[in-house]
């Protein structure tokens, strides 16, 4: 009955592999039609770009002929003097003959009246032309090319012209006249129509307000109809200087698809607009497409075929395997492989013999680990209970000694102090010295002791909470001052600023402090100096750390001071602490995921260095 379930999924599927494939080939059917009229659209696009940008380039040097036709004549101008009328117009006569578009000359008075022009000479009747957009250009802003709107009907050519003018002044800066040429549009439009290769494309030249100067197209409709002053209104220019402005769908009969783009001119105050005299639809492109659709239905066929090959050449060998593994998940280990079939199919049939072999050993390893980690947790528990035991015993054992011993600290004092009178004999008073210091130090070492065997039996309980480390140290020093006075050693703190708070139980920090102090001070000769320093250490690749360092540098003239009777034991807590301060401060560390390095090397200071790691840190 399983067998057949399994058969059955895998049937299904194949069917839902089959309908993924089919739709995944329409999918890229439509994706490939969409692609193509893209690329279509993107080529056709970039040739009307080229085809603007050749408008534009032949525009610019009709107008930078004119531009430099005008400032040579101005030269002359100057030269012969403004008032010399027929000599300006013989040489604007001069001048006209070399404009390639057939434009006018004229020459404006210091008046702001027409006097002279190219082609009917000295004017009887000067026109008034002050109200011309160009003059008040010229007459602020001297030797510029000044281009006013194109003017229907001109006063003088009584044409369709643009205007460029450009305004004269003399060396000392008086203002002589202005020196104009009036550029026939219809000339110009000619000529733009010799430059545009692409017979189906229609164009305008419109100014940088959306007037228009040009158009190809002479029908009334032509801009209302492909460029509306709505849609030029919305183009961005300033921020891009050419784009796509065409309309229409694809695939609607109603709105065909219309190519039309527009660009800036690159030196004039001009605009470019161009578009196909005819719209495009679907069916233009067809014969683009069909190809590609061809080329994606092989490849719809191949898959086809190798879903087939898939059917008949790995569906079913697996059905002939999942029975082999239908045997071994059930347990039934004694199973043949298959000895007919694929090569493949034999082959891995053949290793399946060989996972059931190896699994029926692997169940037998296993049963006997368990027997072993049985044996080994029983073990565990045992020392467990030993280790309980043991820290129990050293806790009563302890409280018994230190009643006892407490008395002897007690009276060895009163008798080291004298308290009751004189001792007569000296070597009395010696021995009470010696009596209390031995005292003092085996009561520090049961606590030491004791401090370590619950620390390694994770018995100690922590009262965790953010500390201040530089405030810490700084009473830890000064707990300890009288006695390191008294031993003649200086204490140096070094501490970064704005270093992070530590998590962590504040009397345990007080006991690491004190017990590295006192580790630093049993190495350090009298004279000699340790350096605390506390700052933060972000060179880990595991975080930023926080690390206190204690560095006993020593003094070369300095007296080691080796004999206990020379120092106090009832007053001095540093020398009251026992050999157990290291161990038992890496037991503390270790329970703050902390770690200690020492540094020992002769000839050099000595260092402890703790480690605290990024968990403990707080802000």
């Amino acid at each position: 009955m399983g067998n057949v379930k399994t058969r059955t999924s895998l049937l299904q599927d194949f069917a839902l592999l089959s309908f993924v494939t089919v739709v995944l080939f329409l999918l890229a059917s439509t994706w490939v039609i969409y692609q193509s009229l893209e690329d279509y659209s993107q080529n056709l696009l970039q040739s009307m770009e080229t085809e603007a940008t050749r408008s534009d380039r032949a525009l610019i040097i009709e107008l930078e002929h004119s531009s430099y036709l005008l400032e040579s004549l101005g030269r002359q101008i100057v030269h012969v003097g403004p008032q010399n009328k027929e000599e300006i117009a013989r040489l604007l006569k001069a001048f006209e003959s070399n404009q390639s578009i057939n434009a006018v000359l004229s020459w404006i008075d210091a008046d702001q009246k027409l006097a002279v022009s190219s082609n009917r000479g000295v004017v009887a009747k000067p026109v008034d032309v002050s109200d011309r957009d160009y003059m008040k250009k010229s007459l602020t802003s001297p030797w510029k090319v000044q281009i006013g709107r194109p003017i229907d009907n001109a006063r003088i050519s009584r044409k369709r012209v643009l205007p460029v003018a450009l305004g004269i002044n003399d060396y000392t800066g008086k203002y002589l006249g202005t020196l104009l040429v009036a550029i026939d549009l219809q000339n110009l439009e000619d000529k733009l129509k010799t430059v545009i290769q692409r017979k189906d494309v229609d164009f305008a030249v419109v100014s940088n307000t959306f007037l228009p100067i040009i158009q190809s197209n002479k029908d009334e409709d032509f801009m209302s109809r492909f460029f509306p002053s709505t849609l030029l209104q919305t183009l961005k220019l300033e921020a891009h200087t050419t784009g796509n402005i065409s309309t229409g769908e694809w695939f609607s009969e109603d709105k065909p698809k219309i190519f039309s783009i527009y660009q800036v001119s690159a030196g004039y105050p001009f605009v470019q607009l161009l578009v196909l005299n005819r719209p495009i639809s679907f069916s233009d492109v067809q014969e683009y497409i069909l190809p590609k659709l061809v080329q994606a239905a092989l490849v719809g066929i191949f898959l086809i075929l190798s879903l087939w090959m898939i059917r008949t050449r790995v569906i079913d060998p697996v059905l002939q395997l999942s029975e082999m593994v239908d045997h071994i998940t059930r347990g039934e280990l004694n199973i043949e492989p298959v000895q007919q079939g694929p090569r493949e199919v034999v082959q891995l049939s053949q290793r399946l013999h060989k996972v059931a072999q190896y699994i029926g050993e692997r169940l037998r390893a296993e049963q006997e680990q368990r027997n072993k980690l049985s044996v080994f947790r029983k073990a565990k528990d045992s020392a467990e209970l030993s280790n309980r035991i043991k820290i129990e015993f050293l806790s009563a054992m302890s409280s018994e000694i230190r009643t006892p011993l407490n008395t002897i600290v007690g009276f060895s004092e009163v008798m080291k102090n004298q308290l009751y009178g004189p001792l007569e004999n000296s070597r009395y008073w010696q021995y009470a010295v010696d009596i209390h210091r031995a005292g003092y130090a085996l009561k520090v070492l049961i606590e030491d002791v004791l401090s370590l065997s619950k620390a390694e039996a994770t018995l100690s309980e922590l009262h965790e909470k953010p500390i201040d480390v530089p405030t810490l140290l700084s009473k830890t020093i000064r707990h300890a001052a009288d006695d390191l006075k008294q031993r003649g050693v200086n204490v140096e703190l070094r501490v970064e600023e704005n270093l992070p708070r530590l998590i962590m139980d504040e009397n345990r920090m007080k006991q690491i402090a004190m017990n590295l102090l006192s580790n630093a001070v049993r190495h350090t000769p009298s004279g000699g100096t340790i350096l605390i320093e506390s700052s933060l250490d972000s060179s880990s690749k595991s975080g930023a750390e926080f690390v206190i360092s204690f560095t006993d540098y020593g003094n070369k003239n300095a007296v080691k001071k080796s004999d206990p009777q020379d120092i106090d034991a009832s007053t001095d807590l540093l020398a009251g602490l026992s050999s157990l301060g290291i161990p038992l401060t890496k037991a503390l560390l270790a329970m703050h995921q902390a770690t200690m390095d020492i540094e020992n090397i002769p000839g050099k200071p000595k260092r402890v260095t703790i480690r605290f790691p990024k968990e403990r840190l707080i802000s």
